[in-house]
This record gives structure tokens, sequence and C-alpha cells, in this order.
């Protein structure tokens, strides 16, 4: 019994664990991340937790867990990652100070569309995917409770953010039939986040 358990929470697990982690749509000019961020708390978590599976392990590294295949997989071009996802996603090329750039797609149904650009230990993830129930998902796949969360309107679209302090790591969002989502672990201001969401479609 215990190990018919274990099998489905790390299968529940691996749905969650690209964002967070070391990881045709026109693409828009690199945008730069406002200087005044600073550190925030990082991630952590255990490859065994249910939901707070760790964020911060490598997604390549939980390509095969007890016979479960990584249900990501890379690939090189945004243009063959939305051709298997089924649609487009537009995102910048490319992000000031974060030379790493990995393109994926959660190849199980509903498909999520996914870039994470990288520095070192620092990350900036976006997410898309069609939403399942017609309203508004958090896709993210991060579940760190953060003391605060508000919700914006921009361009008649109701942008979720969660964060500490001054600094915003998580936002989400529905525009048309798709659910977005960002996650930076080293935050960004009300301001700034705001504008990055307006670069994604």
């Amino acid at each position: 019994m215990k190990k018919a358990v274990s099998f489905l929470l790390i299968a529940m697990a691996l749905t969650v664990t690209a964002c967070g982690s070391s990881k045709s749509g026109k693409t828009e000019s690199t945008i730069s991340i406002a200087e005044d961020q600073t550190e925030s708390q990082a991630q952590s978590g255990s490859a065994e937790a249910v939901i707070g599976a760790e964020q911060n392990s490598a997604a390549s590294t939980a390509s095969s867990i007890e016979g479960i295949p990584n249900p990501f997989m890379e690939y090189a071009s945004i243009e063959e990652a939305q051709e298997e996802a089924g649609f487009e996603l537009t995102a910048p090329e490319s992000i000031d100070g974060y030379p790493q750039k990995t393109i994926q797609v959660y190849e199980n149904e509903p498909k999520m569309l996914e870039i994470s650009y990288r520095k070192d230990e620092e990350e900036i993830c976006i997410r898309k995917r069609a939403s399942e129930k017609g309203d508004a998902e958090d896709i993210s796949g991060i579940y760190t409770e953060y003391t605060k969360s508000e919700t914006y309107e921009q361009n008649d679209i109701f942008v979720t953010m969660k964060g500490d302090l001054e600094l915003y790591h998580v936002a989400t969002w529905m525009d048309g039939d798709f659910n977005y989502s960002v996650y930076t672990d080293k935050g960004m201001t009300q301001e700034a986040m705001l504008k990055f969401v307006a670069e994604i479609k």
C-alpha cells in the first residue's frame, strides 16, 4: 500500500519540477530586469515531498523516478516546441544577465510550453498552457507561501502577483483561452513584473 501511494505522489511531483529547477511565435527584444531587485529567500524542498517537491533541483535529473519518465521534453528551438505544444508563445529572445535558456514542453495533456532563463542559481521561468476549465489557474508549479498576494488590472487582464516585502516572485494570469505564469527566484518590483508580463503572449 505504501509503495502504491509513494508511486502516485512521485507522479504528482514530477508535474511541477521544471519551473524553479535547473531547467511561430515571434520573440520580443531583450528585456533588462530592474536593478533594485534584491535577493529573496531561496526555494527549498525535498524530492520526496508531495507538492513541495524540490523546485530547485535540475529537471533533467528527474528524467526517471521509479520508472516514471520525465514529462518535460527539451527542444532546441521555440518553433519546434510550439509545434509539439500546438500553440505559440511570445516571450523575450533573451534577458540581460541570464545567459542560459532552456525551452521545454510538458508533453502530457494538457500540454504546457515553458521557457527558463538562467544565471548560475538564479532563474526566470515563463509558462503557458491552455485552460482546462475555462478559468484562471496557477500553473507556475511554485507552492511557496509568500506574505502577500495582490491582483492588478493591466490591459483588461487581471494579473495576480505573489511575493515578500517590495518584491514579487510569481505572477499568474489568463488571456483568452490560455493561462500564463512567471516565476523569478530573485524577485521583481511591481512595475518591473507588470512590464515583463506585458511582453508575454
